[in-house]
């Protein structure tokens, strides 16, 4: 619930002042929150405060966690140019995935071994303290700096004020760009993956519980090399993205993943064995719907001024909106339509998604041909 108002302050911080600053300070804060949850003494030893202290922590990762994100994101785009661009602009979406992964895999040593879930967040503050002292250094993004550039240029020839002269600048950037249906196609995009994150995840886990009879450590294990699919995944889409264009990419994901939702009430009417719900998982977690690889592509069609605010914004309300009526709308379709409830969903969000997809392919063929 705190992402898009992580989104909105450090969006607007990152339009304003550049994206180096934001990644260093959601960094420190992510670091600050792990080190004080690896500290924190326990119910039994300071009573409600240990509850109050933990979830203060927990909305500071979920606030900075946005900023950090995407100005990762943007500092990628911004700083190279195709087609090394889109690999590495999915840096973080590969990082992501590996610290899911490592949180499964937490998970699984506590609820099996008896690991002490402190030591993850140990490790977390360690990486998190490399990756503020190796930041320390960067510089800004050469699309940022180009604009401040600008901007001081204009300021200096008509002797305005700083702000005065981003105005201008920024009302001539937003005058050609169509900015609303931009920001509209990119938050539709961003709402289609959560729904598969949470079908194969969530309610393909309580599937487990509920037909199989595995316990909640069981699920958590299964999830855990499902997660290393969905790390191998990115890591393969990426490496791809280098030699084909990112938007081909997407369409052939959105053929293969509309084969597959056709064939959804089908296949979860013949589940007889584990396995087979195990297919399911892995085949709609490879052949998930993403943005990725290419947001580099969406994102470039915002203009520099507003970009991070609105990219952040689309990120955060998009899975907000869809992980809260994934969770509770899903009960209700499947109770009123059975399996044909689930593929319904899947239905309408996938149609949403193409129309959002083939603008963005649009915009992209009239800006090759005006080159």
């Amino acid at each position: 619930g705190f992402r898009p108002l992580g989104a909105y302050a450090f969006g607007k911080l990152g339009d304003h002042y550049g994206r180096k600053i934001v990644l260093w300070i959601t960094t420190f804060m992510m670091s600050l929150a792990c080190l004080t949850m690896f500290f924190l003494p326990t119910y039994a030893q300071i009573g409600f405060t240990a509850t109050i202290i933990m979830t203060i922590c927990r909305i500071a990762q979920s606030f900075s966690s946005v900023g950090e994100i995407i100005s990762c994101d943007l500092y990628f785009m911004e700083s190279t140019n195709p087609p090394i661009q889109y690999p590495l602009s999915g840096a973080t979406d590969v990082f992501g995935a590996l610290g899911g992964t490592a949180a499964l895999g937490v998970a699984t040593l506590v609820t099996m071994n008896g690991f002490n879930w402190r030591w993850a967040f140990l490790f977390g503050f360690g990486i998190a303290f490399i990756g503020l002292y190796i930041r320390r250094t960067l510089l800004e993004t050469k699309d940022f700096s180009n604009m401040v550039a600008q901007i001081t240029l204009i300021q200096e020839k008509f002797k305005l004020s700083y702000k005065e002269a981003k105005k201008i600048v920024k009302k001539e950037l937003e005058r050609n760009a169509p900015t609303k249906k931009v920001f509209y196609a990119l938050l539709t995009i961003q709402c289609v993956y959560p729904l598969y994150y949470y079908f194969a995840y969530i309610y393909c886990g309580d599937l487990f519980k509920s037909l199989f009879n595995y316990s909640s450590a069981e699920v958590i294990h299964n999830n855990f090399f499902l997660s290393l699919a969905c790390l191998f995944r990115g890591i393969a889409v990426y490496w791809i993205s280098y030699y084909v264009n990112p938007l081909k990419i997407l369409k052939v994901q959105l053929l293969i993943s509309l084969m597959l939702v056709l064939s959804l009430p089908y296949l979860l009417n013949n589940i007889s064995e584990p396995y087979h719900l195990i297919a399911i998982q892995y085949l709609f977690i490879i052949f998930a719907i993403h943005g990725m690889p290419a947001f580099a592509i969406f994102y470039k069609y915002i203009p520099i001024l507003t970009r991070f605010t609105k990219t952040g914004l689309s990120y955060s309300i998009g899975r907000a909106v869809m992980f809260g009526g994934t969770a509770f709308g899903l009960i209700y379709l499947v109770e009123w339509l059975g399996n044909f409830g689930i593929f319904l969903l899947f239905a309408v969000t996938l149609f949403a998604y193409t129309i959002a997809l083939f603008y963005f392919d649009r915009l992209e063929k009239e800006s090759n041909a005006q080159k």
